[in-house]
């Protein structure tokens, strides 16, 4: 499971990048959870990370399902959201297709 932190007041950059660091860990087959942390007064406006929170949701509803739906747990909101069943894990390149090629090159020399 992967974590990506934010606070309720974010920037529209900030948030678009990790909004793609978000999708990039979904689209790797990885849970991810979003933490929307409260300082101070921020804690009297709920609906500001809750706002974010649900468009991150609609933003990543073609790969990603909500597994827990955003919820105040002490002074942090969280949300997690699961790869759709029908996303495959991609394979890295050190473990995947390139490897096992290189290892079917060097059996055919011997």
């Amino acid at each position: 499971m992967k974590g990506v932190r934010m606070r309720p007041g974010i920037d529209e950059h900030d948030f678009q990048f990790k909004l793609k660091n978000a999708l990039k860990f979904l689209k790797e087959g990885d849970k991810v959870k979003f933490t929307v942390i409260f300082r101070s007064r921020e804690i009297t406006h709920p609906e500001f990370a809750r706002r974010s929170l649900q468009r991150i949701a609609e933003e990543s509803q073609d790969i990603a399902v909500v597994e827990k739906p955003p919820a105040m747990e002490g002074r942090t909101m969280t949300m997690i959201l699961s790869p759709k069943s029908g996303e495959s894990r991609q394979p890295s390149a050190v473990g995947g297709q390139e490897a096992r090629a290189g290892q079917e090159t060097a059996s055919e020399v011997r």
